[in-house]
């Protein structure tokens, strides 16, 4: 017969297996929670930087089929927008927790806790996620931006362009 384990072996054992695996998980966790950063940065700078030169860019096309500037117009439009949703989500963002029970102190109701995961992780995950695509169909391309600019051009020269989107899609 082999050697006989004892209880205490397997206790011994399994503490330096735990340990050693937490270990390699931080390990781990440490090694990659720069490129997490870096990455989840990226997406943040997106969110940030897109929507002004998405803005910029339907500025020009209009100017393209109009022949006047309406930054003014456009700014102002895109500024009451985003106070309207900021101011509804911070109304359902803290109506709804009340709602699911929210008191204040250290220690909340299962269900709020979830309610609190799903308002601050989920919902914005899913909004994301559903303006991606949105995203990635804006039709202005850096060669249809140079035809945007062209028509502007010849607009300005007394020319009646086509509509850069249509001949250049």
């Amino acid at each position: 017969m082999g050697p006989e384990i004892t209880s205490d072996y397997n206790e011994r054992t399994s503490l330096f297996a735990v340990r050693d695996g937490l270990l390699i998980a931080g390990t781990l966790a440490a090694a990659a929670a720069p490129a997490l950063v870096v990455i989840s940065g990226l997406g943040f700078g997106a969110t940030l930087a897109l929507p002004s030169a998405i803005q910029a860019d339907v500025i020009d096309y209009d100017e393209s089929l109009t022949g006047r500037r309406q930054e003014g117009w456009y700014i102002g439009i895109w500024s009451v927008v985003k106070k309207l949703t900021a101011a509804v989500s911070v109304g359902v963002g803290l109506t709804i927790p009340g709602a699911a029970g929210y008191a204040p102190g250290p220690t909340q109701p299962p269900a709020v806790i979830e309610t609190l995961k799903v308002l601050y992780a989920l919902v914005p995950s899913l909004c994301s996620a559903a303006a991606f695509p949105v995203a990635l169909a804006f039709p202005v391309s850096r060669k249809t931006h140079e035809r945007i600019l062209e028509c502007i051009d010849l607009r300005r020269r007394g020319e009646a362009p086509a509509d850069p989107l249509q001949c250049w899609a």
